[in-house]
């Protein structure tokens, strides 16, 4: 019998062969001649094999074991590169799927696990849910070391967050962050929670998870990741009504984006909410001019299709207004409601019986975005059903449509208090 420390560390070997080959313990049982309590015992890394056990098993799944795990350095190496693209936001996709990966060879090391967990990353990215799931249960069950055991959490909980369930996410996020402490690691993971409380509109936790990770991506000059940091950032001051504050990070992050390789989606989304800022202000000159920045560089946006049929309708433009809907029904697809219902309102301006069904259309939109929520948008169409009501000669209703939406404010500009403050 070998000594202890020359013994194979094979339990991950095992589990994934087993579980790829989709074996149940009373299979590889009979296959191998081990008792059933005793393979499950070396799959948990709780029993040491010998050199007889190693054979009977490879005889009993026809695969070869490695002894020396003579791929882990192939495996680190893809490894670390992929965790450091990540990080960067450096093509990480690309990188992978452009490797020549010999899956049953690597499958023999104990360290395969580090290439399912790529994988995993890669297919939330790319929304392969099922493949997702797949490697979820078998990474579950497997040895990882403790920032690996970090990093399958902490994307865990993304999944979490892309499915929608963002409780369960933001819970899962904060658990991660104590299970190792590793300064990329903990700046991607605050990053994701600050996106998490973003949709649960917890905007001075996400402030103070953005500045968090912001901290940790300058440490390591993640300009992308500071750049996106930036971003959110003038999004927080945008929805609690700091437009000015908002305005000048938005220009900051466009003079970055000149010097760093950006995607001409994250432009275009720059420009789109510096005019829903303007919008908001009722500057709608302004924010038509900066939306045929945005169109110039990426065409036929579906929010900006709506953000100029409002912009042209509150102007009174006619023929852009038609146009601009002509554009929409060909292309909205993801904002029925609300392209239905600016469609309806600007159709209504010559047909006052349709007010009641505007309104009703006005309310179930509300409701929709009350569950998000996003104040923003809830802000934006509140003022167009207070202007329904007003057309319907509903004062009341409008009146305290109104006082609700300041009061709102209010909150909000006391939450600007302590941000600018860095309370």
């Amino acid at each position: 019998m070998q000594n202890k420390k020359n013994k194979p560390n094979i339990c991950n070997v095992v589990k994934i062969i087993r579980l790829y080959n989709n074996i149940t313990l009373a299979e590889m049982s009979d296959k191998t001649g081990i008792t059933q309590s005793r393979i499950s015992k070396i799959e948990r890394g709780i029993e040491s094999v010998s050199e007889e056990t190693l054979r009977k098993i490879e005889k009993g799944i026809s695969f070869k074991i490695e002894r020396n795990n003579e791929s882990k350095n192939f495996i680190d190496s893809i490894y670390f590169e992929f965790l450091n693209r990540l990080f960067d936001d450096d093509d990480y996709v690309l990188f992978y799927e452009n490797l020549s990966i010999d899956y049953l060879k690597l499958m023999m090391s104990n360290d395969f696990y580090k290439i399912l967990l790529c994988e995993f990353i890669i297919s939330i990215n790319k929304g392969n849910n099922k493949y997702c799931d797949d490697l979820e249960r078998t990474l579950i069950q497997l040895n990882l070391d403790s920032l690996s055991a970090q990093i399958f959490s902490h994307y865990q909980a993304y999944y979490q967050y892309t499915l929608g369930n963002i409780d369960i996410a933001i819970q899962k996020y904060k658990e991660t962050l104590t299970i190792n402490y590793n300064p990329k690691t903990h700046a991607m993971i605050h990053y994701h929670l600050a996106l998490a409380f973003k949709d649960k509109n917890q905007l001075i936790d996400m402030y103070k998870s953005i500045n968090l990770s912001k901290g940790y991506f300058i440490e390591h000059v993640a300009f992308r990741r500071m750049l996106y940091c930036d971003m959110n950032l003038a999004t927080v001051y945008s929805r609690l009504g700091a437009v000015d504050e908002a305005l000048n990070i938005y220009e900051q992050c466009i003079k970055l984006m000149t010097n760093l390789n950006c995607s001409i989606h994250l432009k275009a989304t720059a420009y789109r909410n510096i005019a829903w800022i303007h919008i908001q202000n009722k500057n709608y000159l302004k924010a038509i001019e900066t939306l045929k920045i945005a169109e110039q560089i990426k065409a036929n946006n579906q929010l900006a299709i709506l953000y100029n049929i409002w912009c042209y309708y509150m102007i009174g433009n006619h023929k852009m207004t038609d146009m601009w809907i002509s554009r929409g029904d060909k292309i909205i697809k993801d904002y029925p409601l609300e392209f239905v219902l600016l469609k309806n309102l600007y159709k209504s301006k010559n047909c006052p019986n349709s007010l009641k069904r505007l309104i009703n259309d006005c309310q179930i939109l509300l409701e929709s975005l009350s569950k998000i929520p996003d104040y923003e948008l809830i802000d934006f169409y509140e003022d167009i059903l207070i202007e329904l009501h007003v057309k319907n000669n509903d004062y009341k209703t409008a009146f305290l449509l109104l006082k609700e939406q300041k009061n709102r404010n209010k909150i909000q500009k006391m939450s600007t208090f302590f941000l600018k403050n860095r309370i």
